[in-house]
């Protein structure tokens, strides 16, 4: 004898909304973490070019000094590569339109700031005595201090230190490399 049951076929049963609420969630945590690693890693990679564009300007500079016995005099005045206030001074020994042109065969293509959001006087700047001494710097843009060597932070310029995050306290944030100078004046380089 058989004996016959009636039942009925259940459906295959779907998420709920709050599962699919807390995958969502978990989703976007991991996206934002992810997110702010990129961006973290995007400001070491441009403070690593910076530093990069400065050791090549330095280099130009010290072939310059080789072939003509003295560094670009900049006129009592910054020069620069990229800064829109500085970059069109003129130097006097070599008679140049720019800095960029003093410097082009030494150093080829002209160093630009990988993000120069500041306009004005930012960027990479210059001032040079004409004698043995001269100051290069990067005004303004270094976007995390901790990426630098602590003896390339230009004294006097994050009067208050540097934060946890890397920001400058109290100052404005500038990377010098080579060019020791005794002139100097307030603020550092």
């Amino acid at each position: 004898m058989r004996i016959f049951s009636c039942r009925k076929k259940r459906r295959p049963r779907g998420f709920t909304l709050i599962e699919l609420l807390v995958v969502i969630s978990i989703i976007g945590l991991l996206a934002s973490v992810v997110l702010a690693s990129l961006s973290s890693a995007r400001i070491r990679a441009r403070d690593v070019k910076r530093v990069a564009d400065m050791m090549e300007v330095r280099t130009a500079l010290e072939s310059y000094y080789d072939a003509n016995g003295h560094y670009p005099n900049s006129n009592n005045t910054w020069a620069s590569f990229d800064s829109v206030i500085y970059s069109p001074n003129g130097l006097i020994t070599p008679a140049a339109a720019n800095l960029t042109a003093a410097l082009q065969p030494y150093l080829g293509q002209a160093p630009s700031d990988p993000r120069n959001p500041f306009g004005g006087d930012s960027g990479y700047l210059y001032f040079g005595y004409g004698d043995d001494e001269y100051c290069f710097m990067i005004y303004k843009t270094p976007e995390n201090m901790k990426n630098f060597q602590s003896n390339l932070i230009e004294t006097g310029r994050c009067t208050g230190g540097i934060t946890a995050a890397g920001g400058c306290v109290g100052g404005i944030p500038a990377i010098r490399i080579g060019g020791i100078t005794t002139h100097g004046w307030g603020g550092g380089c």
